[in-house]
């Protein structure tokens, strides 16, 4: 082996390793709120073998708030939430049935079942493969990083870094079984099999016909998972129609409708029409998502409530690197660009823009592989002074990011809960209101018995609720 060869894979050995120490330290195998929705679908494919969510309805019991509910139009038991993550998670689902069946990991069985219905395994092993997936994610980043002319080492600067500072991180770590850890592995590995081939038509070289059919499959794929990745297709598409690749157009257009025709057969199958939402079928809501609401596009984006750029400034510099992009390659430019828009559009429409209790735009996790493209491509491309500032932009955002996670965690579940319990006023969990109230109330001495209580290898065994 070329020496070269052997340090760069080193180089990426140690990547992976500080990586999977930081999702390792911090993680909690607990499935709740919306990620026992997800989990509905899972349990239902690894027992049931089958998208009817009775089974857990009744598995579930008073913890059942809205993760199974019969749908008064069809008689069938669904949730609002996409089932694909059911057929992602099956692996780990399966080593927790057999764990569970032999007595394996069955610790703190009344604690585990009163808090989320199933024992430890079913959320550790699905935690772990969480992060394998995260840690992939972050491989897969440094080959797209690496195809469009990034150096190694300006790939694993920002791989890494693009974890930490964007809500991808909250959603590895303390709430692994959410959607997003899962679906930001879908779709980086759909933009990278995309990519890997259309890179070779800049270098006038033959693309692998199978490859675009393949990459069709994952983008696919990918909507099942989260179903406003199938918005990425369309900027794909009309890159690819630009520069007349007709057959690669078709091949990937085929490959995609080969999985996505799943999502309106099954909405006809549980909810009555292949058009409409869920949540409107579900809770008898009208205009959940609609064009409406792309008046809350900036709050969307610059927010103090959940504001992607306010919470993940990293997600604001990736975003200038794109757009400095467009000098250089334009093509480039506009697919990245693209997938950026389409999903902040999208995450506009949606009536609850904020999405509820969640740490920052989490509905936007799945941006990890394009603003950390963003990030890296202008790093690659500055020099001198410049080079130096968008360095130390990267890292302060980075380390703002992480200190507002810390603080985030002491006000949701040590702040919160005591106002609440005199009768105060609840303060909103918003970046300005977690910071303020950190300094002020001085709880520098209760964030390591947060983090210990509720994250890491020492709670897996009791995660606090």
């Amino acid at each position: 082996m070329h020496p070269n060869v052997e340090k760069s894979k080193f180089k990426v050995a140690i990547y992976e390793l500080i990586l999977m120490v930081s999702l390792l330290s911090l993680s909690r195998p607990l499935i709740r709120g919306d990620a026992l929705a997800y989990f509905a679908w899972t349990a239902s494919i690894g027992d049931d073998f089958d998208l009817d969510l009775s089974n857990q309805a009744s598995q579930l019991g008073s913890l059942n708030t809205y993760m199974a509910k019969q749908v008064a139009t069809t008689g069938h038991y669904a949730n609002a939430f996409a089932w694909g993550i059911g057929l992602l998670l099956q692996p780990s689902y399966q080593m927790a049935r057999l764990s569970s069946k032999y007595g394996v990991l069955r610790i703190n069985d009344k604690y585990f079942i009163s808090l989320q219905g199933y024992p430890l395994p079913y959320s550790l092993f699905p935690m772990f493969q969480v992060i394998l997936m995260v840690m992939i994610s972050a491989w897969l980043f440094v080959r797209i990083a690496k195809a469009i002319g990034i150096s190694l080492k300006v790939a694993l600067f920002s791989g890494v870094l693009g974890v930490w500072g964007t809500p991808l991180y909250y959603y590895s770590t303390i709430e692994p079984l959410y959607v997003h850890a899962s679906a930001t592995f879908v779709h980086t590995l759909s933009i990278h099999l995309f990519l890997d081939n259309y890179m070779l038509i800049s270098k006038g070289e033959n693309t692998l016909w199978w490859v675009w059919y393949l990459a069709g499959l994952a983008f696919g794929f990918s909507a099942l998972v989260r179903w406003q990745l199938l918005l990425s297709v369309i900027p794909i598409v009309l890159l690819l129609v630009y520069q007349r690749q007709w057959k690669a157009t078709s091949l990937f257009a085929i490959g995609v409708v080969t999985i996505a025709w799943h999502i309106p057969y099954m909405f006809t199958q549980l909810f009555g029409s292949p058009f409409i939402t869920p949540v409107n079928a579900l809770e008898g809501q009208s205009n959940f998502v609609a064009l409406a609401n792309l008046k809350n596009t900036w709050l969307v984006l610059f927010s103090n409530l959940r504001g992607y750029f306010i919470w993940s400034p990293f997600a604001l510099l990736g975003t200038i690197g794109l757009c400095l992009m467009c000098k250089y390659n334009r093509r480039l430019a506009f697919l990245f660009l693209g997938l950026l828009s389409c999903q902040i559009l999208i995450a506009s429409m949606v009536k609850d823009w904020s999405a509820g209790d969640s740490f920052g735009a989490r509905r936007l996790t799945e941006l990890y592989p394009v603003v950390t493209i963003g990030v890296a491509w202008w790093l690659q491309n500055s020099k001198g002074r410049m080079r130096k500032v968008v360095i130390s932009a990267t890292i302060v955002s980075v380390l703002y990011s992480l200190i507002l996670l810390v603080t985030f965690l002491v006000f949701v579940y040590y702040t919160q809960p005591r106002i609440s319990n005199i009768g105060g006023s609840v303060p909103q969990a918003s970046a300005l209101n977690i910071l303020t109230s950190f300094i002020k109330r001085s709880q520098f001495t209760i964030v390591w018995p947060v983090i210990r209580d509720h994250g890491g290898p020492w709670e897996w065994f009791r995660p606090g609720p």
